[in-house]
């Protein structure tokens, strides 16, 4: 099980993880969307990490 913790008013919380529970917001236009499972593996395979990659809705990879 892959979960994240944290504390909140001095007590630890742990909160499981799963992959339809991914959001993030576009980089571009902050609109917050799911992220698709498959791709964060892609990212985590080639070197990447959660806390610098950034992604995009939709709509703003249609623009770019």
């Amino acid at each position: 099980m892959i979960y994240t913790k944290f504390n909140f008013m001095n007590k630890e919380i742990n909160l499981d993880i799963y992959e339809d529970q991914l959001f993030t917001r576009c980089s571009s236009c902050a609109t917050e969307f799911q992220v698709d499972f498959e791709v964060m593996k892609e990212v985590i395979k080639t070197g990447g990490d959660f806390s610098s990659t950034s992604l995009y809705c939709v709509e703003c990879t249609r623009k770019f």
